[in-house]
């Protein structure tokens, strides 16, 4: 069996993992992953904070932050994007999937019934946003645009998008190799030339 490979905690942090790993997914959930430096500067995992309790979670402070911090914030962000944007490309390329999925019991991404009540609206422009808004699709923001996801697979995300004004819908489709998820917002990956 293949020796497996571990990360030293002190470039876990030095490289925003920690960072960003607290920021984006266990300070909103009231939870902290903390690590502690002994006298030798040796840096362990010393567990995870638990404030589920608390309703606004954990922060950073940011943006009450000096100069200096903020930078260091900025920078250990854009590194993560950097490595997570190349490492999503590379398993779509080798994998088929940027993130793993877990097997539903069912399509929960498809309301069946909602797309077929949205689908005889199509008929009648004067319901078409009330069923849009029926449907039990997730939604997404999209270039500043209300998009339901109506559909994701490997590849793909499949949007339908209502402009309210004119209640004329519109269905569009984005290569996953080409864009991530970003709290509920599809945001397009920086292409390296």
């Amino acid at each position: 069996m293949e020796e497996i490979k571990r990360i030293d905690i002190k470039e876990f942090r030095e490289q925003g993992f920690l960072q960003e790993l607290n920021r984006q997914f266990l300070h909103p959930m009231g939870m902290a992953l903390d690590i502690s430096i002994d006298d030798d500067g040796n840096e362990t995992l010393e567990g995870i904070w638990d404030y589920r309790d608390d309703p606004e979670g954990l922060i950073f402070d940011i943006a009450n932050s000096d100069e200096d911090r903020i930078k260091r914030f900025q920078d250990n962000e854009e590194k993560v994007a950097k490595h997570i944007d190349k490492m999503i490309a590379s398993r779509i390329e080798s994998l088929g999937f940027g993130v793993e999925m877990i097997p539903q019991k069912k399509n929960q991404l498809i309301d069946s019934e909602g797309l077929i009540e949205f689908d005889k609206s199509l008929d009648q422009p004067e319901k078409i946003v009330e069923n849009f808004n029926k449907i039990k699709f997730p939604i997404f923001d999209v270039d500043g645009k209300e998009c339901r996801l109506m559909d994701e697979n490997k590849q793909m995300y499949i949007l339908l998008h209502i402009e309210k004004d004119t209640t004329i819908a519109f269905s569009k489709s984005l290569h996953k190799s080409e864009y991530r998820l970003i709290d509920n917002r599809i945001v397009e990956i920086e292409k390296n030339n």
